[in-house]
């Protein structure tokens, strides 16, 4: 894991792609709430029926959203990019319904869940932003 210091006050983080109408001080609650998460490819993020699992926002990288046949094949619904939300299902305090991994080295941010939605009271941009990434989800 790199120095939160240098990583976090790198430009990169504060423009993460998707976030450019959230305000500096939105970007900023959040990366004083969230740790920075470094993954080599392949690192599983959580499994399907696990509880109290953390958000996660992708600042470089990619990750695998799937499910798991009873047979143990992998299907694939989802590849997450820059900027997207990884998990943001766990608002509302249930197990999670799939499997999550990074696809080749990817840096995150990591938020638990009531740590975001307090943000999302005081900042309403940041809940356009699960609104959209719901709805992205639920249209692929």
């Amino acid at each position: 894991m790199n120095n939160r210091g240098d990583v976090l006050t790198q430009p990169n983080i504060l423009m993460i792609k998707g976030w450019e109408k959230v305000e500096e001080h939105a970007k900023n609650e959040i990366i004083l709430n969230s740790q920075i998460v470094n993954c080599e490819s392949e690192t599983l993020l959580y499994l399907e029926g696990q509880e109290d699992v953390s958000i996660y926002i992708v600042i470089k990288g990619n990750a695998i959203l799937s499910k798991f046949s009873e047979t143990g094949e992998e299907k694939i619904l989802y590849i997450f990019g820059e900027g997207e939300l990884i998990n943001e299902l766990s608002l509302d305090g249930l197990k999670t319904s799939n499997s999550t991994r990074a696809l080749r080295d990817t840096i995150l941010l990591n938020i638990k869940a009531p740590d975001l939605l307090k943000l999302m009271v005081v900042y309403p941009q940041l809940n356009l932003l699960v609104i959209k990434s719901l709805a992205k989800k639920v249209r692929r």
